[in-house]
């Protein structure tokens, strides 16, 4: 898996997916291991059918075979009306691709911002949403149904995929999985491989031996 973080969101890469970034969106790439990317262009004419914000698309067996096709054979700009049928073809399947939501989203809002932010300044803080609720005068279930509506998962689930991208920093750094697992915030080592096997499918030991 790799990350592509735009507009403070942050989108987890499998390769099943394709990310979709709007001409002028600053964003980064950041990738766990050694990766080939290869990013595809369209023309600003068609974007009124592409995706009006940055995010994932399910893409399907019928545009892996354009686009492989077409890199195999090193098409940089179609130049005949076949190759310029084919490039409309991947147009509309990304136009009808299932949309995924962030890997790790991200708000400007005024009362969830702060607390984000305080996490991702220190994954490990256990504060509860009650307390994180007390400190930016609010309520819990103010920011737990604005988690929802702006994060589109829950307070518990963002923290945990927090947690999780700060784990895979610090196993790829060499620490021992009961020390990033204190580092990110959880007392016990069997807590900790839970939570990242529930995020990653393998164990912490399991990611930090593949090749």
């Amino acid at each position: 898996m790799w990350f592509c973080v735009s507009h403070r969101s942050v989108f987890g890469h499998r390769p099943i997916s394709l990310s979709g970034c709007l001409r002028g969106v600053e964003h980064a790439c950041y990738n766990q291991r050694h990766a080939t990317i290869r990013t595809i262009n369209f023309d600003a004419r068609w974007y009124a059918e592409l995706p009006e914000t940055p995010c994932l698309l399910e893409v399907g067996p019928l545009f892996k075979a354009i686009r492989d096709d077409l890199f195999a054979r090193d098409v940089l700009i179609p130049h005949d009306k076949p190759e310029l049928r084919l490039c409309r073809v991947l147009c509309d399947q990304m136009t009808v691709a299932p949309r995924q939501r962030n890997y790790l989203p991200g708000t400007d809002d005024r009362l969830l911002a702060p607390v984000l932010h305080a996490l991702e300044q220190c994954p490990a803080d256990n504060h509860t949403l009650a307390q994180w609720a007390t400190d930016v005068y609010s309520t819990e279930r103010t920011l737990s149904r604005r988690c929802q509506a702006l994060l589109g998962m829950s307070f518990s689930e963002w923290r945990q995929r927090l947690r999780h991208l700060q784990a895979l920093a610090l196993l790829r750094q060499g620490m021992s999985v009961q020390s990033v697992a204190l580092e990110v915030g959880y007392s016990s080592s069997s807590a900790f491989i839970a939570m990242f096997r529930q995020q990653s499918g393998s164990t912490p030991e399991g990611y930090r031996t593949r090749p």
